[in-house]
């Protein structure tokens, strides 16, 4: 992996586009940290602390999520892009961390923190290294709490779960092997949580795993283990849910049930094998969530040449009539943050000859003229 750690970070970014739109977050630094706000107005703060394995994820990744937090939760939600191994190594992201925490409390009091896998390490980290961080409460999703993902561990999930997902108990060990230093850095408190004694007195503790997750056994045993230490605890465990299905359920998909309805599915009238069919089964289940197409929105079926045509008319009316052009690449990229209006200018530049050039350019000049 370590060969490989950029083109893995931008698969991580490709896999977990941010699709907020633009307008609904800040960026800003935070001392020499990038942090992203989502609903600045509100005074109930919590602080999210993204996972990747210590090596990956940052604010893009996770930028759905806070979204999410942000609107059903209505709390501020500050994203912590720290920065990462190998570059920087442990305990580096820790004492990142508490600086911009230290710092936002300066600022709000009724703040809670929330990571998930490794981002939930480091959560719980900088709330028993610093006592004077008094957060209302921690919350870990899929945590990892431990540092033994050899075949010799004790955690049956690590063994019989590896693999569900991309997350396995060899890539458990890569991480490992690129954020920390030493030996001696896995037998740390800080690392490995379950080491920690040092637990009285912490806020309550909110954990949350899922019974397909390769980390599921060590997220219970820290709940086991602050409960003894009197901690208040809520445990949450999401039945046949995988390591990261807090972001991954953002996203529109089929469980895997969907491979057994599919090879039950029969041609249609015209002698086609339809979606259709899976959706009205997932009907049938009452297991489908759809979302109704709002005003604006046409459908098209675009499988015989009449409907391609009328598709194509129907586009160039649209584009002739609006002064629009519909799925706009380079319009979109800027309309979501991924690019800026001078990298838009510059694109725009390429197709100087056509009418496409011509419309990009138009945006851009309408953008600067905004500015």
């Amino acid at each position: 992996m370590k060969d490989n750690i950029e083109l893995y970070r931008k698969v991580d970014e490709l896999t977990n586009l941010n699709t907020v739109p633009k307008g609904y977050y800040k960026d800003f630094k935070i001392l020499d940290t990038d942090v992203r706000i989502f609903n600045e107005g509100s005074k109930r703060i919590l602080i999210y602390v993204h996972g990747g394995g210590f090596v990956s994820g940052g604010l893009n990744t996770h930028s759905n999520l806070c979204y999410k937090l942000s609107k059903e939760l209505n709390v501020c939600v500050i994203s912590i892009d720290y920065k990462l191994a190998p570059e920087y190594k442990f305990p580096y992201q820790i004492n990142e961390i508490n600086k911009v925490c230290e710092e936002i409390f300066k600022l709000h009091s009724d703040i809670v923190i929330m990571g998930d896998s490794a981002g939930a390490n480091l959560a719980f980290s900088v709330s028993t290294v610093n006592r004077k961080l008094k957060f209302k409460e921690i919350i870990m999703a899929y945590p990892t709490t431990q540092t033994d993902y050899t075949s010799k561990t004790k955690f049956k999930s690590v063994i019989e779960n590896s693999g569900k997902t991309l997350l396995t108990k060899e890539s458990l060990r890569d991480y490992f092997s690129l954020y920390l230093k030493n030996d001696k850095d896995y037998k740390d408190k800080r690392v490995n949580l379950l080491r920690n004694n040092w637990l009285f007195g912490l806020p309550p503790v909110t954990i949350i795993t899922g019974t397909h997750d390769p980390l599921h056994d060590e997220g219970y045993a820290l709940i086991e283990k602050l409960d003894r230490f009197l901690v208040k605890t809520r445990y949450l465990d999401v039945i046949d849910a995988t390591h990261g299905f807090l972001t991954n359920m953002l996203e529109h998909k089929y469980t895997n049930e969907v491979i057994e309805i599919a090879k039950n599915v029969k041609p249609s009238a015209r002698g086609e094998l339809e979606i259709t069919s899976i959706n009205e089964e997932y009907m049938k289940r009452g297991q489908l969530k759809v979302e109704k197409l709002g005003r604006g929105m046409t459908w098209f079926d675009t499988g015989t040449h009449d409907a391609l045509i009328e598709t194509a008319s129907f586009v160039q009316t649209i584009q002739k009539r609006q002064g629009l052009q519909i799925c706009c690449p380079e319009e979109i990229a800027f309309d979501k943050g991924w690019i800026n209006s001078e990298q838009l200018s510059n694109l725009a530049q390429k197709y100087m000859k056509t009418d496409y050039g011509k419309y990009l350019k138009d945006v851009a000049e309408d953008v600067f003229g905004e500015e």
